[in-house]
């Protein structure tokens, strides 16, 4: 055996070169330092990654038969919600919580406007599906209810009166609570929406409704109204009233001293009408044949009473002012909310939770 350094001839059973003092490795040295190496430092590391690898294994299978009982349990409450749920929309489901609580509100309204009985239900559901896709765009517009009709709020549900009529019709005060606060979100959203709307959107609406030959006029009209409290005295002060007027009376001072009409009267008879429908109709066909400045010629006959009529101006496509029209306008966008969102009514869950309701 040589040294593997210098070169020197060893004995076969040397440790170390005695010329240069070289460690000699024999294979027994090699194996053996192997092996310690392989003690060491190589079989406690295999050990504790073994150790880990089933550290990992065994909590896969916990993890795997956690998610397994998470996901029957997930399953098991979904089962069981879907029991309560009355209808599926687009994004959403309304259950039988929120279904009820509308349900107790509006059931007594409907049938005094003699809906069909069979049909409430779905308008209840339609009702309740609208207004929760339209506090979702209420919320992504930031409205919110003003420190006014949350004050409103408040003092209706705080006074005892309303806390007995929740507890006699079975309501849940505060559930009742929170669909009126929406209310007034619902409302606010429409109102801004309303407000946004431009003049010639809501001429081009008016025309593709009722045609070209709309009336886009605003009318502002001064009136001095006599209402029915007794019809024969109502319409001989009338008459009295335009005989005054005719004389040469100021009709804003007679207006403000003696006309009967809350709304008006204070600010000299003034009010603001159009073509919608929402003005009593002699009156309005009274006004249209009138030039700025003229008062009617005879006592107008209205549903209230008597008027005596001024038209004090009229302005073209001022119409597009008309809150009732915009309002219609955001109304009606909303109203196809219910056929673009997919409503599925769950009618065996509905007709139950309907016979439950109507039995209590």
């Amino acid at each position: 055996m040589y040294c593997e350094k210098c070169g020197n001839k060893l004995d076969d059973d040397s440790k170390f070169c005695d010329k240069c003092g070289t460690v000699i490795e024999t294979t027994d040295n090699i194996k053996k330092s192997k092996d310690n190496v392989f003690k060491k430092f190589i079989l406690p590391l295999i050990l504790v990654t073994l150790f880990i690898i089933l550290i990992f294994i065994g909590a896969n299978l916990i993890l795997n038969k956690h998610n397994e009982k998470s996901e029957e349990y997930k399953q098991e409450i979904n089962e069981e919600l879907d029991k309560k749920v009355i209808a599926t929309y687009n994004g959403g489901k309304l259950t039988d919580e929120e279904f009820e609580i509308y349900y107790k509100m509006f059931i007594d309204y409907l049938r005094d406007k003699k809906y069909n009985e069979s049909e409430i239900p779905k308008i209840v559901v339609n009702k309740a599906i609208i207004d929760k896709l339209v506090l979702t765009e209420s919320h992504k517009n930031n409205i919110k209810i003003t420190q006014e009709q949350e004050k409103e709020l408040n003092e209706t549900f705080e006074s005892e009166d309303f806390k007995n009529l929740c507890v006699n019709n079975n309501i849940d005060n505060e559930k009742l609570k929170e669909l009126y606060r929406n209310d007034y979100i619902i409302t606010n959203y429409i109102e801004e929406q309303a407000k946004n709307l431009s003049d010639s959107e809501v001429i081009t609406y008016l025309k593709n409704k009722y045609g070209n030959d709309v009336d886009l006029y605003q009318y502002t009209t001064q009136t001095i109204m006599f209402l029915n409290n007794s019809e024969f005295t109502a319409e001989q002060n009338a008459i009295s009233m335009l005989n005054y007027i005719k004389q040469g009376a100021d009709f804003t001072e007679m207006a403000k001293l003696y006309s009967e009409d809350e709304g008006t009267r204070d600010n000299g008879g003034i009010y603001i009408c159009y073509d919608d429908e929402n003005t009593d109709e002699n009156y309005f066909n009274a006004i249209k044949l009138l030039t700025p400045g003229d008062v009617n010629k005879e006592v107008v006959t209205t549903g209230n009473g008597y008027a005596v009529v001024k038209l004090v101006s009229k302005v073209e496509n001022g119409r597009a002012k008309n809150e009732l029209d915009r309002k219609n306008i955001i109304n009606e966008r909303l109203d196809k909310l219910s056929s673009e969102s997919n409503i599925v009514i769950n009618d065996e869950a509905l007709n139950q939770v309907v016979q439950e309701l109507d039995n209590k």
